[in-house]
């Protein structure tokens, strides 16, 4: 199959990149780089570069003419405390850039769509970040409804393994890990008595694969 992964040069991307490789599928990468990074995918993966939510890079997707069969959306922006300083940027990027790959699918007659959306889609909402990973879920159901693209979202909890970010946003076990190799104590809010679940980056990889 021909595939798109959006945000393929990420964290979980390029995770998922290399499982369709190895599945012996097409892939191509449309990633802006802001948090991505080239070396996380296979030299001979064809990169694209270019942003979800500009309309204009969208469209450069059909100068190359590629008959994709389906389509990994996992670009976007994380950072709950981020959305509280500029939703308006997060609401652009989650919702208008996932509202434009849906589009892109409908044009193109593209009948598979996999969204990966977040543990925090739940309500009641607590940041903005978690309503623009929700409201993208409504309307990959819309397009399931009225355009008839078999529409699929994921909701990824917490994720660790190689590649995860080391800047910006980044997750618990990153910094653990920082802190491990410093010598440095770990850095532990609240009581110590919390428990959260965690799952490797690569079994996600592998759920999403079973999605095709």
């Amino acid at each position: 199959m021909n595939i798109l992964v959006t945000g393929g040069a990420g964290f979980i991307g390029s995770h998922l990149v290399r499982k369709l490789q190895e599945q012996n599928h097409n892939i191509v990468v449309f990633d802006n780089l802001s948090t991505g990074k080239v070396k996380n995918i296979p030299s001979n993966i064809k990169l694209i570069k270019g942003d979800i939510s500009s309309q204009q890079d969208v469209d450069m997707l059909d100068k190359y003419n590629y008959e994709f069969d389906a389509v990994y959306h996992l670009a976007g922006l994380l950072d709950v405390v981020g959305s509280f300083n500029d939703p308006s940027l997060w609401t652009q990027v989650n919702v208008v850039g996932t509202s434009n790959m849906l589009e892109f699918c409908r044009k193109n007659n593209i009948k598979k769509f996999i969204y990966a959306s977040s543990c925090c889609s739940t309500q009641p909402f607590s940041s903005p970040y978690a309503l623009t990973k929700y409201l993208p879920e409504y309307y990959c159901r819309l397009y399931k409804e009225l355009f008839e693209i078999n529409t699929i979202s994921v909701r990824f909890y917490n994720v660790y393994g190689e590649n995860m970010p080391t800047a910006g946003f980044r997750l618990v076990i990153s910094i653990f890990l920082e802190q491990f190799r410093k010598n440095l104590p770990l850095t532990i809010v609240g009581d110590g008595e919390q428990t959260r679940d965690y799952i490797y980056a690569g079994d996600i990889a592998e759920g999403l694969f079973k999605c095709l």
